[in-house]
């Protein structure tokens, strides 16, 4: 029996996890991601650095691009996504996907992914990946999501300090 109550930052971890559930998890490196089975089959490969205070595009299907940190990224809405977040950072950093931010409560007011009883993954809020750290998201965008989004960092002190990028659905 669990002597101590459960921390706000433990259960937002757990439901986190119990999330991605409909939304494949994976730690996968590239090379072993490139062999699934969904290859060729339209899905977009993105990984994303994140650091002390910034997203940054680190490479497009398998290309090393040239982007700088918190530069708008632009995904399509309909096609599949393979988004492979690395913390490059010396901290914990997360990420939300979202609009509208809460920095009270240090969540989005409206969800990227649906909130409970929508389409989506009903409840995601955000990834948490400590220094080193990677993740891979497969997700699936819905075309009523297309328009102007926002990926932030929403550990304390993150969001005010510029960790977050503008996320364009088309």
């Amino acid at each position: 029996m669990r002597k101590n109550p459960i921390t706000r930052r433990e259960l937002l971890k757990a439901a986190g996890a119990a999330a991605l559930g409909g939304v494949l998890l994976t730690t996968a490196p590239p090379t072993r991601r490139r062999a699934w089975a969904h290859e060729g089959e339209g899905i977009m490969d993105l990984e994303i650095h994140m650091g002390e205070m910034y997203f940054q595009v680190h490479s497009i299907n398998g290309e090393e691009v040239e982007a700088e940190k918190n530069a708008p990224i632009t995904i399509h809405a309909g096609q599949r996504h393979l988004i492979r977040f690395e913390n490059v950072g010396a901290v914990e950093h997360e990420v939300h996907f979202g609009r509208d931010p809460d920095l009270e409560a240090r969540l989005y007011k409206e969800n990227l992914f649906g909130e409970h009883g929508e389409k989506g993954a009903p409840g995601f809020l955000g990834l948490h990946l400590l220094p080193g750290e990677s993740a891979t998201l497969h997700i699936w965008i819905p075309e009523d999501r297309r328009g102007e989004w926002e990926i932030a960092c929403f550990m304390p002190g993150h969001y005010e300090a510029g960790q977050r990028a503008p996320l364009i659905i088309q």
